[in-house]
Order: C-alpha cells, then sequence, then structure tokens
C-alpha cells in the first residue's frame, strides 16, 4: 500500500502542476485566436465559444495552438491520469482480490493505466486536431480492448504453462524416487 500512496501523492502533485500551467501557460495561442475573431468581427464571449467550436469541427483549430506549452500541459494531464488510475487498481486489487500477504499486481495496473491514458489522449488529439467521428473514435477504443485482452491472455497463458511445467516436474521427480503419488 506504500507504493498506492505515493502514487496518490504524485496524481496530487501532477495535478496541480498540471492546473498551474493550464492557467499560466495556455496551449492555445491567444494573439492567432483574437487575430481569427478580429478577421471575423467577433466580440461577444458566445461567439468566441461557437469560433472555436466550429475550428474544432473543421479540423482548424491546430492554428490557434502553441505547441510547446500543448505538449508541457499535455505531459503533466497524462502523468496525473496514470498516477491516479495506478493508484486506484492497486487498491481495489489489494483490498478485493489479493490475500492479505499478498502484494498487488503493479505491472498489470501500470499497463492497465498506461492504455488508459494513451486512448484518452489519442481521443483528445483526435477530437482537437481531426474533429471528432465517432467511427474512428470506436475503433480506436475498440483496438485498445483487443490490446488489453490479449495481453491479458498472454500472461494468463504464460502462467498456466509455468504451473503446468512445474506440476509435471514433481511428478516426475516422484516416479523416478519410486513413490506413488
Amino acid at each position: 500500500m506504500r507504493t498506492a500512496a505515493i502514487f496518490a501523492l504524485l496524481t496530487v502533485f501532477f495535478g496541480f502542476v498540471f492546473f498551474f500551467l493550464l492557467d499560466n501557460q495556455p496551449p492555445l495561442d491567444f494573439e492567432k485566436l483574437s487575430e481569427g475573431l478580429a478577421s471575423e468581427e467577433i466580440d461577444t464571449q458566445t461567439g468566441t465559444i461557437a469560433y472555436i467550436n466550429e475550428s474544432i469541427e473543421l479540423g482548424i483549430l491546430s492554428d490557434y495552438i502553441n505547441y510547446p506549452n500543448l505538449m508541457l500541459v499535455g505531459a503533466f494531464f497524462s502523468a496525473a491520469i496514470f498516477s491516479g488510475l495506478s493508484t486506484f487498481q492497486i487498491m481495489v486489487d489489494k483490498m478485493f482480490f489479493r490475500k492479505f500477504y499478498e502484494s498487488p499486481r503493479y505491472l498489470v495496473a501500470y499497463r492497465r493505466s498506461g492504455l488508459v491514458v494513451a486512448l484518452i489522449d489519442s481521443l483528445i488529439l483526435l477530437r482537437v486536431f481531426l474533429g471528432f467521428d465517432l467511427a474512428i473514435a470506436g475503433t480506436i477504443i475498440l483496438l485498445f480492448v483487443i490490446i488489453e485482452g490479449f495481453l491479458s491472455f498472454g500472461t494468463r497463458k504464460q502462467k498456466t504453462e509455468e504451473v503446468q511445467k512445474v506440476a509435471f516436474e514433481k511428478t516426475d521427480s516422484t516416479k523416478e524416487s519410486g513413490v506413488t503419488v
């Protein structure tokens, strides 16, 4: 549970840094955005929101993005989500699926958190840069579910083979010693 506590603290830290950067280093370049708003003669807040939504739908919002700030904010967003999901999965695994003396499966929690973060990031990038197409989003979600299924099935199959191999070796050693089981 010490690892879960460390990841919980990391979640809080990355969350604070994310919101601080979002406030002080916004991913939108407001100078370019104000030039676009001036060329369209938009003065109101609702007009600005409508202009940004229209830019997202057309896939031209990338003209108004400050890429270094976007990468920095996105990295801390991804780190906060990753550490928060890892904390949650480690705690749930330890409390509901493991015995008291067993440790939780850290690698499974990290893998699933990484896949969820990659899924969220890809859906956000799809929304910002290409507009949002439900068929593409569904395909991306299905791809990540299939990847997780293959990874989970592969680790279970390896564990089953290892258990069978150990059991086979035990039965061979008892036959060689003349002991019947």
